[in-house]
């Protein structure tokens, strides 16, 4: 039994659009004719605690992330009437600004791959690489390959620098079409241009250089009175058990007269821990894409399997500890001062604060919780009452918000009558307390 006793109360905000901060444009070759000020037309071409109103093209305040970085990931989300002035668009914390900003698309400049969203199309990471967003990769789109955990363009990340953004072909150049990232990129020229069950169509007409669906492997039709087979590069032919009939590069006859794809097509074909598929070269390879191709307690982080480090209090951490970088701290800058993330950390205070009355207390401010300071009282083995100290309660909601073993006690009783607090408490606090105290 646990009893407890309240202890007795002794008493440079620059703008853009018009000052200069905005993109203008000016007709080519009239040195003379009228500037045309555009505005803004993403937030990074404002000022410091600003963001761009792309209706409208001004610079206006943005939401304040400073404090809390983690923030901006639940913006248009779960923000009670606040979408942190960006919509539904997901957002990142940029801290040199200090507010939240939208995050970028495929090709868009970037310095962390924080500006570059959280998941992508893929459901996977995305990368920031050598200054471009980038989307996290398993299977990448048509006229992208996967590079160290990241779909970059096929002719390398330099064809960013001039890319342009689309949202249908009719907005691409000529010899160009709009990829599934939003990117215009050439039309295609080998199947190797498109995305896996994709063929590059070579005949002349208007799908000439598109990417289009193959056909099922094993899948059959006549064609001119020849029986013919779908192979494993997603083309109909004549069965490979034909004589004369060679196989294409990167497949092999096999007994239903089908060619069929040699090496990997997914990283799920590579059984071996720490590799995954090259789909360039149908080879398993050493590295990773996602968490799936790593060990036990490992994580994928460009292109490498590392240690997991913890994953929240409850899994990974021991009594009274918390985990850099998640539950109560998931903003790894908010941790103790040496602490990195993915480490479990010694609960510091104010939890389990020793105190002799409630003004020790009065400072502690949590969840909108009073805080007061109990006797915590006990039995031992022969039933003998036995005090384990004095301890200031810590406001809470529910046991997540307490270090791991902590309970949120939902009724404490308070110096007024009728009236309860929450808060973090619990015998364990004397221990717990004790090695802060050994441990400072």
């Amino acid at each position: 039994m646990l009893l407890l006793g309240a202890c007795p109360k002794t008493d440079d905000g620059s703008g853009g659009g018009a000052d200069g901060s905005g993109s203008g444009a000016m007709g080519p070759g009239n040195a003379g004719s009228t500037a045309v000020d555009v505005g803004c037309q993403s937030d990074q071409a404002c000022g410091t605690g600003e963001i761009c109103d792309l209706d409208t093209g001004e610079c206006v305040p943005g939401f304040d992330c400073s404090q809390n970085p983690g923030i901006c990931q639940f913006c248009g989300e779960a923000l009670e009437d606040n979408d942190c002035g960006l919509g539904n668009a997901e957002a990142y914390c940029d801290e040199e600004a200090g507010v939240c900003r939208r995050t970028a698309g495929t090709c868009d400049p970037c310095s962390i791959d924080e500006q570059c969203g959280a998941l992508g199309v893929n459901n996977l990471p995305n990368k920031c690489v050598e200054g471009y967003c980038a989307q996290g990769c398993g299977a990448c789109a048509a006229g992208f390959q996967c590079t160290a955990g990241a779909c970059i363009p096929t002719a390398g990340i330099e064809v960013c620098e001039t890319a342009i953004r689309c949202s249908e072909d009719l907005q691409c150049p000529d010899g160009q079409r709009c990829s599934d990232y939003g990117i215009c990129l050439p039309l295609c020229t080998t199947d190797a241009d498109c995305s896996a069950g994709e063929i590059c169509w070579q005949d002349a007409g208007p799908l000439q250089g598109q990417c289009v669906d193959g056909c099922q492997t094993g899948e059959t039709r006549t064609s001119n009175g020849v029986s013919e087979v779908c192979h494993g590069n997603g083309r109909f032919d004549v069965p490979c058990d034909t004589p004369g009939f060679v196989c294409p590069e990167g497949t092999e006859c096999n007994a239903e007269g089908i060619c069929e794809l040699t090496g990997c097509q997914t990283d799920a074909d590579c059984p071996l821990v720490r590799t995954y598929c090259d789909t360039t070269t149908g080879e398993c390879v050493p590295g990773c894409n996602s968490d799936d191709d790593c060990g036990a307690f490992e994580i994928c982080e460009e292109g490498e399997c590392k240690q997991q480090g913890c994953r929240g209090k409850d899994v990974s951490c021991n009594i009274g500890e918390w985990c850099c970088g998640h539950d109560l701290y998931d903003d790894a800058s908010s941790c103790p001062a040496g602490v990195d993330e993915g480490s479990c950390f010694l609960t510091p205070d104010p939890w389990c604060r020793t105190c002799n009355d409630d003004n020790d207390c009065a400072d502690i401010d949590a969840f909108g919780q009073a805080a007061y300071c109990y006797e915590l009282q006990g039995q031992d083995e022969n039933g003998n009452d036995i005090s384990y100290g004095k301890f200031c309660s810590v406001g809470c909601e529910t046991n997540a918000d307490c270090p791991r073993g902590l309970p949120c006690v939902q009724e404490l009783p308070t110096p007024t009558e009728g009236v309860t607090t929450k808060g973090c408490l619990a015998s364990i606090c004397a221990p717990i307390s004790e090695a802060r105290s050994s441990n400072p």
